[in-house]
């Protein structure tokens, strides 16, 4: 016995070794399979307001397949309805940033490249191509003179492209001016212009000799009957749109430069001043990459750098002043009615003080406590049925993403797990705890035990259901576009295998301490 245990001696160190090694290294995937770290999470991008009511919101969201996002108390509360809600009736519609609007009616309006995506019942019943059909509707925007109307653009490539207005109540849509063959419409703006409404328009229409893409910035005040066209300074290669127009001066408009993430050129932003004559823009900011802008009520123009700033432009000034330190905007409205500047930041939304750079969050998608729930839709849609696949089997409700939040109270969190092949989590106790259980894949462990059955995750390890395609590049989203389906599977498959990292160093303390 003696010479066994003399035998076994020696082995304390490197048992040791061992455990301290596999706690070390479970702790360190568990922080690999954060949600912070999972990959991109939801993302807002687009904001509107009814204009009859203003304290109903609709925002946009990107990522875990996208969304929207609505509030009928001016941001004190959201209710949420996914991508796959609205799939059921438009196959293979993906939350991108192809316009969004709301009419006083309290229809939802967004842009498809199937036609116009259309919501009654405040965002609970959607149907395709309702009126536009099988055309892009690349952008939409609120009549500055006829609260009551709606504007929307289309830029297919193989037919005639143009104007469409919707009047509300119950109206529906019809032409606007003449269609024209090889142009695209880019971006759409509305200001009131004396009796008159001024429409902008950011439009392709060819090419220039140069090869360059023929950007071309125009307005009409006859309702799309004749247009103005605005040159400028130099040909340009990037995108180009127009981005805000001062209320107060139907002249004086904002102009954005964009290049793609993977070209070195800077983005730039001009500005057009009443004082100016016709089509004389001013440089006035280089950016890394602009991400909106807004004029407020006395003509201050506001916007964001994705990669740094937000900026303030007095009027008269000639170049912008950051506010705050890094607010990295994704996205920047004001809303007249409220006199608040409107700023989407990482997973959050909210309103930013210009004076003292506060940010007040109004709703952030990936905090617990943030006041998402799901959208009631009683009798007419059950969201939490749409919703099962994209949120609570491999999306947002997912072990490794944010399963007690507010949305995912609905899918049984905390206390049970939806993921497939999963088991409760102790309460209290967290996934890893003893006597507690880890969802996905059936690997349990109980007092420190690993349970036979083995590591895998569902599909492997970080397999799981990933969407077909992955997601489109959108302004906002990661290069080489986002299948964020596999990125949180990939999340919950490196949890497991820390758990069982984690399982063995147990073991091997244990071991340890009966020596």
């Amino acid at each position: 016995m003696d010479a066994l245990r003399f035998i076994r001696l020696p082995t304390q160190p490197l048992l040791e070794a061992i455990a301290m090694r596999c706690l070390l290294f479970a702790v360190f995937l568990s922080l690999i399979a954060s949600p912070v770290l999972a990959g991109p999470n939801e993302s807002p991008t687009q904001f509107a307001v009814n204009p009859a009511n203003p304290d109903f919101w609709a925002l946009r969201y990107e990522f875990t397949q996208g969304g929207f996002v609505f509030s009928f108390d001016g941001g004190k509360t959201w209710k949420l309805t996914c991508n796959s809600a609205i799939d059921a009736v438009d196959n293979g519609f993906r939350a991108d940033s192809y316009g969004l609007a709301l009419a006083s009616d309290g229809t939802v309006f967004s842009g498809d490249f199937n036609g116009m995506l259309t919501a009654r019942d405040n965002g609970c019943s959607w149907t395709i191509g309702e009126g536009i059909s099988d055309n892009w509707v690349s952008t939409l925007a609120q009549d500055a003179l006829n609260p009551d109307r709606v504007l929307a653009a289309t830029s297919r490539g193989d037919q005639p492209n143009g104007l469409w207005a919707y009047d509300t109540p119950g109206g529906t849509w019809a032409a606007l001016g003449a269609a024209e063959m090889d142009v695209a419409i880019g971006s759409l703006i509305t200001v009131v212009d004396g009796s008159m409404l001024r429409i902008y328009e950011g439009i392709t229409r060819g090419t220039l000799a140069s090869g360059a893409p023929n950007f071309v910035i125009r307005y009409s005040t006859d309702e799309a009957a004749t247009w103005t066209e605005y040159a400028f300074p130099e040909e340009l290669m990037g995108e180009m749109k127009v981005v805000a127009v001062d209320q107060n001066d139907p002249a004086r408009i904002a102009v954005a430069e964009r290049y793609g993430r993977d070209d070195p050129r800077m983005d730039r932003l001009w500005l057009n001043e009443a004082s100016a004559d016709p089509g004389s823009f001013q440089l006035v900011g280089e950016l890394g990459r602009f991400m909106g802008a807004a004029f407020d009520n006395n003509g201050v123009l506001y916007y964001g750098d994705r990669l740094g700033e937000m900026y303030k432009l007095d009027v008269g000034a000639t170049t912008g002043t950051p506010i705050g330190d890094m607010l990295r905007p994704y996205c920047v409205a004001y809303e007249p009615t409220k006199d608040m500047l409107l700023m989407c930041q990482f997973n959050a939304f909210g309103q930013l003080d210009p004076d003292t750079a506060e940010y007040t969050e109004f709703v952030n998608f990936g905090a617990a406590d943030s006041p998402i729930s799901l959208l009631d839709c009683g009798d007419i849609a059950d969201v939490k049925t749409l919703c099962d696949m994209q949120l609570a089997t491999v999306g947002w409700c997912a072990a490794s993403h944010y399963p007690y939040s507010a949305a995912c109270e609905a899918y049984g969190f905390p206390g049970q797990s939806m993921l497939t092949g999963g088991t409760t989590a102790s309460t209290g106790g967290g996934a890893m705890a003893s006597g507690g259980a880890v969802a996905t894949g059936g690997m349990s462990m109980t007092g420190g035990m690993v349970a036979t059955g083995g590591v895998a995750a569902t599909g492997g390890l970080g397999g799981g259901d990933a969407a077909t395609g992955g997601m489109p590049v959108a302004d906002n989203s990661q290069g080489g576009g986002c299948s964020c389906r596999t990125s949180h599977a990939r999340s919950e498959g490196v949890a497991n295998l820390a758990a069982v990292v984690l399982a063995l160093g147990l073991l091997a303390s244990r071991r340890r301490r009966s020596l």
